[in-house]
Formats: C-alpha cells, sequence, structure tokens
C-alpha cells in the first residue's frame, strides 16, 4: 500500500533550492521522509542527480549502514516494478546505474567522511596514507604513558610556575589530578575548529583588567537579566495578592520589591549595581489579617516571595559581594595558574600527537582535524581541496542535525556552495533530542538557525510534529510535562504549538489499560526486618518487576498479547542501577538483559579465558593456573588439587609450583591438561590471538558451556566480545598472547572496562539507559531511577571551562591554604549548570518518547506527602525549574494537573508492599554442571512425583552454612584484623608535628624534595621504627651522643640525611627518660630484649556460629623478659592531643596488641603480664590492662 504522507513531509520531499532546516519531532518518520527525499532527488524528472551526488552525514554507523540498505531496498522495488512494465525505458537504466553506484554512496558518520577527505588528500594533510586509527583502549593506554612522560619531564625541570602549580591542585600523595586537568581541558579542546585561537584568547582574556572586558559585559547582561526574572516573580507577588480573596495586606511590601528590583536595573555598570545591591533589603510582610483570605492563595504568596528573595540572595552572594578590586587580584593570582595549564596542554597535545605519528596512528577524532586542515586555509576559508567536494556534491544531508558541534560545522559549511550563492545543505533533526553535551554537542546550532529560518527561498524552515509513533495516552503525558519545563531561558526552546506532539497513528483506539502511570515507592514507610539489607535501587526494581508481572497479567485477560521484549526500563545512567535492576527482575521471575558500562573484566567466563591465555604464555603462575584448573577447562576439584600437591611433596617437590606438580603426576587427566596446554604453546608464535581464543573456548566446549549457564546469551557475548577486542589488537603495532595479556593488564590498571556485551533476540525485558535508546521504541517503557539527582560534575569540578567564558579556578593560597571561588569560575559554573538543566529536561523528553502504547514513570521518594504538596504548587518558572535537580521534579508539577484531570494514574508504595519474600533467595544462583548431573543422578522414577518434588525443593532452597565466612580472608595482617574490629575507621599511624595542626598535606614528589625537606606521614612511623630496632640499648644518650649515633646510620646508609633532619629529637630525650626505657635496658644487657619478632599463627574469625580458621601475620615491635614475666610493648607515632590522647590509643591499638599477646603465649607459653604503648607524640608510656 502506498504511504500517505502528511503536507509537511511533502514540502520537506519536495524542496528544492536553498539550505532546509527540517525540526522533526520524536516519531515523526523523519528518517522516512529522508530516503523518500532521496529518492525523489535521484529520480527527479527534470533535474535528477546520481546517489554519488549526496553526501549524507549521520550520527552513528548503524544508521548510516540502515539508509544504505533502506534506499537500495527503495530502489531495487521500483526497479523491480519498471522491468516488468518497461524493461527498456529510461527510467529503468536510470535505476539500474543508480543500484550500481550505491556502493560508492557517500553516506556515513562525519568521522568516515574525515577520514575519506584526509586519505584522499593525504599530502596536504600532512600524514602518511598507510595511518591506522586506534580504538579507544589503545589510545587510553598511550595517553597515560605521554602524560606520565611530560610531568616526568616537568619535575626535573622544577620550573617555578609549574610546581605552583602542581601546590595549587594537588592534594596528599598523588598527582593524579595534575593529569586529569590536563586531560579534560584537552578532551575540550578537541571539539573546537581551531584550539590554538580559543587558547590565544583565553590567555589575553586573563591579562585584560577585568573593568570594562568583555567578561564584566556579560556578567553584567546576566545579572540584569536575573534581576527582570526576579522583577516578574515580584510583579506576580503584587497580582496575586490583590486577587479576589488574596492576601491583600502582602501588597505594599510586594510593591517595594518591585521598585527595589526597577532601581537595581537602572545600574550602568557592574561596580554601580555591587554598590546598589550591598545596600539592598527586603521589608517584613504585614501582620495584619485581611478579611475573607484564601488561606492556599496566602501560603502561595509566601513561596513565590521567599523563592525570589532567595535567589536574590544567591544572585548577590555570588556575583555581587566581592568588589571589582578584589575582583583584580583574584584574577593576577589565577590567571598564573590557568597559563600553566595552557602550557601543559598544548605539550601534552605536542608530545601526544609525536607519539602517535611515531606510531602511526591517529585518534578518531583526529581525522575531523587534520580534514578541516585539508578543507580550510588559516584564515578559515575553504581550500582549491574544498571546492572539488563542494563541486563533486549537489546537495549535503546532515542527519541528527541538534548533536553536531562547531567543529563538524565548520567542516561541512567548507565545502557547501554557500560563496557560490547556490545554499545546498539539508538539516534535519529535534533540538529537543539533544542529549551529547558530554561530547561536545552544540544545540545553539539548531536552535540558531530555528530562529533565523523562514518561509524564504534561500534558507527555510519546515516543522514535522506529526507522532506516527505513540498513543494518545503517551503524547498527552508528553505535551502536558514540556509545555511546563521546555522555556526559553533553559535552553532557548520553547514547547508551543509549532512544537508539541500531534496524534498520527490512526491504527489503534484510547486504551484505559495505557493510561501513563506514575509509581513511587515511600522511603519514609517502615521497612521489614528481612528487607533492611535491601538499597533504594533494590526496592525500585521490585516495584518495577511487580508492576511488569501485574500488566502482561491485565493484558492477557484483555486476550491481548505483551512480551517481555515489548518491554523497556530506561535508566539515567546504568552505573549500579542496571545490574541492580536486571537481579531483581530475575528474581522475581522476570527475564531482562542489560548493557552495563563495567563489570566485562570481573565476569567468571572472561577472567578464565585471561587465565587460560597467561598460562599458554608462562605456565609458571599459580593463581592463573589453579583457576583453569578449577574451570571446566580443567575439570579438576580442589580435592584432586590438594592430592597431587601431596603427591609432589611425598617425591620431595615441596617447594614446586602448580605446573611442576601437575607435570610430577602419572595420572591420565593431568597427562590431558599437560597435552592440551603444550599443544596450545606450539601454536603460540604463528597463531593470532583472536584464532587461538575462538580455538581455546571451542574446543574445550566452554563456549557451549557458558552458554547453557544462567545469563548465557550474555556469557557468550562476553566471550565473542574477547575475540573482536583481540582482534582489534593485532590490527596495532603489538602482536602476540604475551603482549595481548599485558595489554589487558593494562586496561585494567587504568581502569578502563568494555562493560558487559548486549544481547538480542531474546524475549526479556531490555534495560538501558536513556542515551542507548535514542532512536530505539518500545510498546511499553518504564523511565526508571526518576529520582536521581542530576549530573553536575562539570560545574562543581576544580577547573570550570565553558566555550564563551572560558577557564574558571578558585583562588587559593598557597601558604595559608584558604581558598575562595572567583567571579569566572562561579559564572561558568552558573552557565554550565543553566545548560544542564536544559539536557536534562530533553532528556526527559527523549525518555518519554520511546513509549508507543505505555508510559510508567518510577521513583523512590522520601517525604512523598510533602513533595506532592510542593509540586501541586510548583508553577515551573524559569527559577524553579533552574533549581530542580532531578527528572521526578521536572516532569511530577505538570503531572499531578493530569492525575486532577483523571488522565495519569498515580501509585504510591510502601516498602513491605514490594516484597514478600526474604532477600537471602534474591541472588540468582549460578547452577554448574555438576549440579545438574548430581540432581539427575538422584532423580527417582518419574511418577512419584512427592520423592521428585521432595528434591528439587532441596536443591533450590539449600543454604549456604558457612556464608558468614565467605568475605573472610585467609591470610590476615593484625592491622586488618583491627580495622574489622573497630567501632569507627581509625586514620592509620599519624607522626606528631609541631606548630599549626593541618589536615593537608602538600604533594612534592620525592625526587624533587628539598633537602630541608621533613619526612610526613606513615613514612616518620617506619623511620622511628627503624631507629629503635638497630638503637644500642644498653647506653645512655644526650642529645649529642644520640645524634652522633644518627650519623652513623646515615654514613651506613641506613637513613637518608633527609630523615635524620626530620626527626624530631625532644622525641627520643622523653622516650631515653622513661621509665621503660630503663627496664628495657636492664633487659638488653641480659640478652632478654627481643626486637621485630615476626610471626604467623592461625585462629578462628567469623562472627556466630561460623568459625573460620585464618592465618595472622604481623610483627612485634619489641617485648622483654623480667624474670619469669614477659612485657610486650609497640611504639606508636600517632598525633594524639591531651587528656583524651592514651584513651584513643587504647581504642584504636586494643585489638592489635590482643592479637601480639594471642602470638607471645603460643612463642613463650606465657600470657604478657604488661601491654605497653609508648606514645612519641604524648611523651610517655600507656599501660593496658591484661
Amino acid at each position: 500500500m502506498e504511504r500517505k504522507w502528511t503536507d509537511e513531509q511533502l514540502a520537506v520531499i519536495g524542496h528544492r533550492g536553498g539550505n532546509l532546516l527540517v525540526s522533526a519531532a520524536a516519531g515523526s518518520g523523519k528518517t522516512a521522509v529522508l530516503i523518500e527525499r532521496i529518492m525523489g532527488r535521484i529520480l527527479d524528472e527534470t533535474s535528477p542527480i546520481n546517489i554519488d551526488e549526496l553526501l549524507v552525514v549521520t550520527f552513528t554507523r548503524d544508521a548510516a549502514r540502515e539508509m544504505k540498505e533502506r534506499i537500495g531496498s527503495a530502489i531495487a522495488e521500483k526497479l523491480e516494478a519498471e522491468v516488468n512494465n518497461n524493461p527498456d525505458s529510461q527510467l529503468t537504466r536510470r535505476l539500474m546505474k543508480q543500484s550500481a553506484l550505491l556502493s560508492e554512496a557517500n553516506m556515513s558518520t562525519i568521522d568516515s567522511f574525515c577520514k575519506k577527505v584526509v586519505m584522499e588528500n593525504f599530502k596536504e594533510a600532512e600524514i602518511d596514507p598507510a595511518v591506522r586509527t586506534m580504538d579507544d583502549t589503545e589510545g587510553v593506554i598511550i595517553r597515560k604513558k605521554v602524560i606520565e612522560d611530560l610531568l616526568e619531564e616537568e619535575y626535573e625541570r622544577k620550573d617555578e610556575d609549574f610546581i605552583n602549580f602542581v601546590e595549587y591542585f594537588a592534594r596528599g600523595k598523588s598527582d593524579k589530578v595534575i593529569e586529569e586537568l590536563i586531560l579534560q581541558l584537552y578532551r575540550f579542546s578537541e571539539s573546537l575548529p581551531d584550539k590554538e585561537s580559543w587558547f590565544d584568547k583565553e590567555l589575553t582574556n586573563k591579562e585584560v583588567a577585568f573593568a570594562g572586558s568583555d567578561f564584566e559585559n556579560v556578567l553584567l547582561e546576566f545579572c540584569m537579566d536575573m534581576l527582570r526574572e526576579l522583577r516578574r516573580e515580584a510583579e506576580k507577588f503584587v497580582s496575586l495578592s490583590l486577587s479576589p480573596y488574596g492576601p491583600s495586606q502582602y501588597e505594599e511590601a510586594g510593591s517595594a520589591d518591585v521598585a527595589l528590583f526597577n532601581s537595581l536595573l537602572k545600574a550602568d555598570s557592574f561596580s554601580k549595581l555591587i554598590s546598589l545591591a550591598g545596600e539592598a533589603g527586603f521589608g517584613r510582610l504585614s501582620t495584619k489579617k485581611a478579611p475573607d483570605v484564601d488561606e492556599e492563595k496566602k501560603e502561595l504568596a509566601k513561596n513565590i516571595r521567599d523563592a525570589y528573595k532567595e535567589s536574590f540572595n544567591k544572585l548577590r552572594e555570588d556575583f555581587l559581594s566581592e568588589s571589582v578590586e578584589d575582583v583584580e587580584k583574584s584574577k593576577l593570582v589565577t590567571a598564573r595558574v590557568i597559563r600553566e595549564l595552557i602550557r601543559l596542554t598544548r605539550a601534552f597535545d605536542e608530545a601526544y600527537a609525536g607519539e602517535k605519528k611515531k606510531r602511526n596512528v591517529v585518534d578518531i577524532s583526529d581525522w575531523a582535524h587534520f580534514a578541516l586542515k585539508v578543507l580550510t586555509d588559516c584564515e578559515g576559508r575553504p581550500t582549491e581541496a574544498a571546492k572539488v567536494y563542494s563541486e563533486q556534491f549537489a546537495e549535503i544531508m546532515i542527519d541528527e542535525y541538534q548533536d553536531s558541534n562547531l567543529l563538524q560545522e565548520s567542516i561541512l559549511t567548507s565545502i557547501a556552495r554557500e560563496e557560490d550563492g547556490l545554499s545546498n545543505i539539508f538539516m534535519v533533526g529535534d533540538v529537543k533530542q539533544s542529549i551529547y553535551k558530554f561530547r561536545q554537542a552544540k544545540p545553539e546550532l539548531f536552535i540558531e538557525k530555528y530562529n533565523r529560518y523562514s518561509e524564504g527561498k534561500n534558507e527555510r524552515r519546515i516543522d514535522l510534529h506529526n507522532n506516527f509513533r505513540s498513543g494518545g495516552e503517551v503524547i498527552g503525558s508528553v505535551n502536558a510535562v514540556f509545555e511546563k519545563t521546555m522555556i526559553e531561558e533553559l535552553g532557548g526552546i520553547v514547547y508551543d504549538e509549532a512544537a508539541r506532539l500531534v496524534k498520527g497513528r490512526v491504527d489503534k483506539e484510547e486504551d484505559a489499560l495505557n493510561i501513563t502511570e506514575v509509581l513511587l515507592y515511600d522511603k519514609d514507610s517502615e521497612i521489614p526486618k528481612e528487607l533492611l539489607k535491601l538499597s533504594d535501587i533494590e526496592l525500585e526494581a521490585h516495584l518495577v518487576a511487580r508492576r511488569i508481572k501485574a500488566l502482561i497479567t491485565e493484558k492477557k485477560d484483555e486476550g491481548k498479547s505483551l512480551k517481555f521484549s515489548d518491554i523497556a526500563i530506561l535508566l539515567r545512567t546504568n552505573v549500579e542501577w542496571a545490574e541492580s535492576f536486571r537481579r531483581v527482575l530475575i528474581s522475581e521471575g522476570v527475564p531482562a538483559v542489560c548493557e552495563s558500562g563495567t563489570g566485562y573484566f570481573s565476569a567468571w567466563e572472561v577472567q578464565v579465558m585471561l587465565a587460560l591465555l597467561k598460562i599458554l604464555d608462562n605456565p609458571h603462575q599459580d593463581i592463573p593456573l589453579g583457576t583453569v584448573l578449577l574451570s571446566p577447562i580443567g575439570g579438576f576439584s580442589e580435592e584432586e588439587l590438594a592430592k597431587l600437591r601431596i603427591y609432589a611433596n611425598s617425591l620431595g617437590e615441596e617447594g614446586a609450583d602448580l605446573w611442576d606438580v601437575i607435570n610430577l603426576s602419572k595420572e591420565a587427566k593431568c597427562q590431558e591438561f599437560l597435552d592440551l596446554i603444550n599443544e596450545k604453546r606450539s601454536k603460540l608464535v604463528f597463531t593470532p590471538v583472536h584464532e587461538l581464543i575462538k580455538e581455546l573456548f571451542t574446543e574445550s566446549n566452554f563456549y557451549s558451556y557458558v552458554s547453557a549457564m544462567p545469563s548465557g546469551e550474555t556469557r557468550a557475548a562476553n566471550l565473542d566480545m574477547l575475540v573482536s577486542k583481540a582482534k582489534a589488537f593485532e590490527a596495532t603495532s603489538l602482536h602476540g598472547t604475551g603482549h595481548f595479556v599485558r595489554y589487558i593488564d593494562r586496561l585494567r590498571k587504568y581502569e578502563v572496562d568494555f562493560g558487559e556485551a548486549g544481547v538480542g533476540g531474546v524475549d526479556a525485558v531490555r534495560i538501558l539507559s536513556i542515551h542507548k535508546s535514542k532512536g530505539l521504541q518500545y510498546p511499553v517503557v518504564f523511565v526508571s531511577g526518576m529520582s536521581k539527582s542530576m549530573n553536575n560534575q562539570d560545574s562543581r569540578a576544580a577547573v570550570v571551562i565553558h566555550p564563551e567564558l572560558g577557564i574558571g579556578i578558585d583562588d587559593f593560597n598557597i601558604e595559608t591554604r584558604e581558598k575562595k571561588s572567583t567571579i569566572v569560575k562561579k559564572m561558568a559554573a552558573r552557565k554550565l549548570r543553566l545548560e544542564n538543566v536544559a539536557e536534562e529536561i530533553r532528556l526527559l523528553y527523549v525518555a518519554m518518547t520511546r513509549a508507543e502504547d505505555k508510559l510508567i514513570l518510577t521513583a523512590g521518594c522520601d517525604k512523598v506527602e510533602e513533595r506532592l504538596c510542593i509540586w501541586k504548587n510548583d508553577e515551573q518558572n524559569y527559577l524553579s525549574l533552574s533549581k530542580t535537580n532531578s527528572l521526578l521534579d521536572f516532569a511530577m508539577p505538570a503531572l499531578i494537573k493530569e492525575k486532577e484531570e483523571g488522565r495519569l494514574k498515580l501509585t504510591i508504595k510502601g516498602a513491605g508492599e514490594l516484597v514478600d519474600k526474604s532477600l537471602d533467595e534474591m541472588a540468582e544462583k549460578e547452577v554448574v554442571k555438576s549440579d545438574i548431573s548430581n540432581l539427575i543422578e538422584n532423580l527417582p522414577e518419574t511418577e512419584n512425583y512427592e520423592e521428585l518434588s521432595r528434591l528439587i525443593t532441596k536443591e533450590r532452597e539449600y543454604i549456604y552454612p558457612y556464608n558468614e565466612a565467605v568475605g573472610l580472608k585467609s591470610k590476615m595482617t593484625v592491622s586488618e584484623l583491627k580495622r574489622l574490629h573497630l567501632e569507627e575507621e581509625e586514620g592509620g599511624e599519624a607522626p606528631f608535628e609541631g606548630g599549626i595542626k593541618t589536615d593537608f598535606e602538600a604533594y612534592i614528589p620525592e625526587f624533587m624534595r628539598e633537602e630541608d625537606e621533613k619526612v610526613e606521614g606513615a613514612a616518620r612511623g617506619s623511620l622511628y621504627h627503624s631507629i629503635l630496632s638497630r638503637l644500642d640499648f644498653g647506653r645512655s644518650y644526650d642529645e649529642a651522643s644520640f645524634k652522633n649515633y644518627l650519623e652513623s646510620l646515615v654514613i651506613d646508609k641506613k637513613i637518608t640525611e633527609e630523615e635524620m633532619e626530620s626527626i624530631v629529637i625532644k622525641h627520643f630525650m622523653n622516650f631515653f627518660k622513661s621509665n621503660l626505657y630503663e627496664r628495657m635496658s636492664k633487659a638488653f644487657l641480659k640478652d632478654k630484649l627481643y626486637r621485630e619478632s615476626p610471626f604467623v599463627m592461625g585462629m578462628d574469625a567469623g562472627d556466630g556460629e561460623v568459625k573460620e580458621m585464618v592465618l595472622v601475620q604481623g610483627i612485634i615491635d619489641a617485648w622483654f623478659m623480667e624474670g619469669d614475666d614477659v612485657i610486650l610493648m609497640d611504639y606508636k607515632t600517632d598525633r594524639v592531643y591531651g587528656d583524651k590522647g592514651s584513651d584513643e590509643l587504647i581504642k584504636r591499638y586494643k585489638v592489635q596488641l590482643d592479637n601480639y599477646a594471642l602470638a607471645l603465649k603460643r612463642i613463650t607459653g606465657k600470657e604478657p603480664k604488661e601491654r605497653i604503648i609508648y606514645s612519641f607524640s604524648l611523651g610517655k608510656e600507656i599501660n593496658l590492662e591484661a
């Protein structure tokens, strides 16, 4: 049946000549229109073009591939019909030509097009044509190496500006923050068409005085915009006060507020505005009682005034409380630091480019910069190469235009025919779905054209707002929410008549079952004891699981079919949420799959395969070898491995590693395993890694085994992903199993995770992020986790970067450690925050418009009744929206009104209503082959159903009796045992320092430390222990003799001069005068003083009935004998003070000394009579009660 197009769609399809911007709302048939337009261009009766004369740029490779396939199908369909009618017609010949040219058609992502441009002009790009594109993981490793080398060089140079920069940002003992700051600015600069010009402009701006600068004008305009908004709110307050039954007694105060804002708006300079704001104040509301006042209106009026007063005070605090002189002072301090950050970023960029050139590789983002270099000259004008492409492409089509950035815009504009007056750019997208700000997308490009383009010939805009995806219930909810939230002040979008969705579906009538729902889990409700271990995420997941099961039943009762795969759960973020939801849904009997961004390397099947690769590279590795032996590939049990070890010991090979133990055995099972490993090792030299991996898991049946396990599709996909990653690795300059294993180890070191592989084609609920859902649709959509706070990390970072406002940092005094936020940083952070709010609203739009038939919004919510009242009174103006912090708070004010009008179902559940069984059963039980075999072997005759039921129930309900011991290590240090028993986290052994107490520890790399620098932190504690372990306790010491002793340690290279300088002599003088030293000295002279005594002992650990034997190791500082008595003592350098210092040390170390005492009892056979702590900071001994 021929498709029926709307008038707007036909206008898009038939438009010729001039630029065209198509604003295509969600579900408006954008892709179908785009394909029909392409077909129209190549089959145009008056001026047809060939398909290779079109440049079609898509956002993803999948979209480009799908478009080519659909155009190929459309051409084939028309060709078949035309051949049947007239095989020799001109149209037949044209269609055949287009079919042949389709493989050459330029339909790709912008990155692929840029690569094509560069490779066709590699000389102009100054690039080797044999260059290779790195994958993301290889890039991470190279960038890490480059930045580490760069910082090493900088530390060696000891440049003052660099040292100042490190002091400014680094905390503690790591300079990781320095790396992150450089990479942050580098990543930002990669999206700019001319990053060097941006850096130069930023450096210039930092040198210009604040007064009279462009930034002052921007800041003044921002404050004026805010004041105008506040005045509107004050006028609204006055109107409400004067309305029927309004609180008329408040009108006087409201009018004064309006006058106040009017006076502030008359300021003609920023300094004048600061002066006026400092004098501004609000009068008190009248306490008079007016007759017939509506209490609801009175309360609403108070809320309006409180809101604009709070907003004004915040504006004044952030931007109008600091004098221009103070702003100038902060600018001087921060300018030096920002200059250094830009210098380091440029140095990194240069070094990284050099490293990539040496390896003959590029990042995927490099193609765009190389392409711009080919297509534009130094002044940004099109080159001869650009003119060639301009002549080749009759039309440039840009899909998902709302996600373009400045760099992409510059590239595509350079090859358009703008200079010749022949506009030929077709742009289609929906700015309401621009959700890729983290990729530097600039929706402002779309908005600018949206507002500028008219119905003219050369620049035209057409809106497609008919939605052919969703039912009326979904569309009604979408329109209700975004009429309130999408306003021009936030994101530049107005959700007006042109933007509203219009129902285009005629296949379904409205259905009561499809009413939009909001499901809230009340966090304040009483949680049953058995559910206390559940997180809020898991409780919300149970809420969703129960609704899914009920929904399927409801549909079934109506004679309608709803499959699990018809349902999607969309999350603001997958991290932590996706896996929790999947686990809970499965425990509730709802099949579910998710694509997680983490967890790949921790997946059991991946760990087994990586362990196998490690032992192929080097079999003398006990842990990887043990992993493989205990897996289905080896097929050994723990008991079998223990017997093999005993057999090796009987042959006198106690020290043999596990590989040698296997070789010593004569058992057939061991020989089979050795034959397998040796055979595969013999192939390492000539077999590609990806082929080897595939061969290993295929021949061992490991692939089939994991496929049959729970979540088998995901496990198999993880193995497939390992093959593909190995294949990608082999495209690099490194080859071989050993290199691949070390490559994976580096990825894990740098915290790179692929995320578990996704699966398709199974009947299961899909769990995915909102970003991943873009372009998809499902009959039923749950938008969950809506109360999660939005991500504002970029606006809260140490360095805030904004394309227009530049770089903002705090004013930090290195000497006093005092910090204050600068006006530039606060302004940039505010702008980013508002941009984030706008994007969060667009994210909610994308999520809600994925639903075809039914939309369900879910969240965990505290203070539900209070929140319902707030939502009901929230008018969602600029002030309230700009403070909103979750998807739930964006949606609910409008949806409350929908509920009141019967278009929304609101359900609130307590924790006790969500789960009706103990969550001890919630975790998935991994069924392994031996479990299944044992169960089958013990099954009775099938007619004995009661016995069968009993066995299955016993298997299913089995609870591991030693579950409490699972978290215990087999070997622990005394310090670890101490931490397990402490009620509060203890801060470790921190030495006493004279002078001011501070939590800050300056970071200076060890090789940069000046000669007079003191040893800090736990390093001094170790130093004191080292000195005491060598000290001659048979002597008495004064300051001179003790210093001589220290100098002898330096000569013998037992300590360094810097360490000697750091020692506080009076600490030791107090110790030498103590009664404890006298007792230790007497024991020393009798050879009864024992120092640094190591021990390892077995002891029970665990709680309740579970007692698990663990090995405990430690070193006793010192113990001595006084007659027949054992005296235990321990040195402590913790920084403690005053009368409570002793109690604090006892609380911290009692468990540790108890374990030392137990060890001494086993060594000597005697219970220590005394347990003593000597505190260097307190200068005294502390006796613990035995």
